[in-house]
C-alpha cells in the first residue's frame, strides 16, 4: 500500500470513530432530555442544566438609543431565563 492511500485510510477511520461519537453524544442528549421532559424540570435547551436563572428584562439601551429614550422600555418586564452553565439566554416555554 502507497503512503497516500495509507493516509487516506487512517484519515477515513479517524472520521469513523468521530462519527460514532458524535452520534452516542447526541443519544446521551436525547436520553437526558427525555429524562427531565418526564420529570417536569425546566432545563437550558442548548446544555440541558437545570442550575438556570429567571429575571425580568428592564430597560434596553440600544432600544433607547435607536428607537428614542422610551423606546428602551419595550419589552420590559418580560421574563428571561439565563442558564447559568453556558450562558444561553432564552424564554419560558422554549
Amino acid at each position: 500500500m502507497g503512503f497516500f492511500r495509507k493516509m487516506i485510510e487512517k484519515q477515513k477511520e479517524i472520521d469513523r470513530k468521530k462519527i460514532e461519537e458524535a452520534r452516542k453524544e447526541r443519544s446521551e442528549f436525547e436520553n437526558k432530555k427525555s429524562e427531565l421532559d418526564e420529570q417536569g424540570e425546566v432545563y437550558c435547551p442548548k446544555c440541558l442544566s437545570i442550575k438556570l436563572s429567571a429575571n425580568k428584562k428592564g430597560y434596553d439601551i440600544k432600544k433607547g438609543i435607536l428607537l428614542g429614550g422610551v423606546g428602551g422600555f419595550i419589552g420590559k418586564d418580560k421574563i428571561e431565563i439565563t442558564c447559568l452553565k453556558c450562558g444561553n439566554k432564552f424564554k419560558p416555554g422554549e
